[in-house]
């Protein structure tokens, strides 16, 4: 993505509305209740356009300390956990810092490995790395996490929530 799709702080999905119900006033479209597959397209635009654009990711020159692990990580040729780990506690913090360490957690991510470097770290541009690794984050709890520590708005909201809405909104065509 460039610059110029990252011009607004948030959009607004049409399946994700805060403010109104999640349930659908069309019977054709249901809300969708599935859980999703990090290969699937549509899983990649909504948690890339619907809620956050605007992320503060430095560029090599900016964080010194990201560029020399950087640089150790693609000349050494690191393991991928190992690699992340050392990104992530790079300091000042920053999304991309963020983002290497939700990857860490705990069934957080897919296709990394522990062994060997399966992820080229060779970017000139972070932003590039940054899309390339955030499509790794495969658990609707961490993705949550991560959007939160970054300060954006949840992509994903806590099923009782969610639920309640639908609910809600049920409840109130029954009474009409």
């Amino acid at each position: 993505m460039n610059q110029d799709q990252h011009s607004d702080s948030w959009h607004t999905c049409p399946t994700m509305e805060s403010s109104e119900s999640s349930a659908s006033d069309d019977p054709h479209h249901p809300p969708r209740t599935t859980d999703y597959n990090t290969d699937n397209e549509d899983y990649k635009q909504r948690t890339r356009d619907c809620v956050a654009t605007s992320w503060d990711i430095p560029s090599w020159q900016e964080h010194v300390e990201l560029n020399h692990i950087l640089t150790y990580v693609i000349r050494k040729r690191l393991p991928d956990y190992t690699a992340l780990r050392m990104l992530g506690q790079c300091e000042p913090s920053n999304d991309f810092t963020r983002l290497c360490q939700h990857l860490c957690m705990d069934g957080a991510a897919q296709r990394f490995s522990g062994e060997i470097q399966t992820t080229d770290f060779d970017y000139t541009d972070l932003e590039e790395l940054f899309w390339n690794l955030e499509w790794h984050l495969c658990s609707k709890i961490v993705i949550n996490l991560f959007y939160e520590s970054c300060g954006f708005e949840i992509p994903y909201p806590p099923p009782h929530e969610q639920g309640t809405k639908i609910f809600r909104s049920l409840s109130r065509e029954w009474e009409q």
